[in-house]
């Protein structure tokens, strides 16, 4: 764990032991860490790994619960799923909607996905000098090309909620 400005290092195991004594008192918690088969620390930019089903025929997942995209988008990209599920209910029966639902998000969820790991990938493989280049570039990029570049992002319309009578 440490203090401040401590970063566990992603590849150290977890003290199994501390933290079965630490939550000793919160049964849910001593379950999950009883069935932990290779824990590591939390870090800055961990995703989970994805979820490759997000519905049935009953039920479906939405959110960090069916795509964590780990790109700082977590509760708009639920709210758009929210509304595309209700536009798919409104017209659809349950089984097919689930799946229309799915088959509505996942080309956005992935493009999502895509920019996350690709903002990981580059934060891990600067060093100083091209950190420092990186944000110097960035200050003009930033004025010149991010309302282009990111318009896939912020400029969307997911549609409007379905009005029932």
């Amino acid at each position: 764990m440490g203090g401040a400005g401590h970063r566990p290092d992603p590849d150290a195991p977890l003290d199994l032991a501390m933290l079965r004594d630490r939550y000793r008192h919160e049964e849910q918690a001593l379950a999950v860490l009883e069935h932990a088969t290779d824990p590591r620390p939390p870090t800055r930019d961990h995703v989970l790994a994805l979820v490759p089903i997000w519905h049935d025929d009953r039920t479906v997942l939405i959110g960090d619960a069916a795509h964590p995209v780990g790109a700082g988008q977590g509760a708009s990209m639920a709210i758009e799923d929210a509304i595309v599920l209700a536009q798919r209910l409104a017209t659809d029966p349950v089984p097919a909607a689930l799946a229309a639902y799915d088959e509505a998000r996942r080309p956005r969820v992935n493009r999502m996905l895509k920019a996350g790991a690709d903002n990981r990938a580059r934060k891990k493989a600067a060093n100083p000098v091209r950190r420092r280049l990186t944000d110097t570039v960035m200050s003009f990029g930033l004025k010149h090309f991010y309302d282009k570049a990111t318009g896939w992002l912020y400029n969307y319309d997911v549609g409007e909620l379905p009005v029932t009578a």
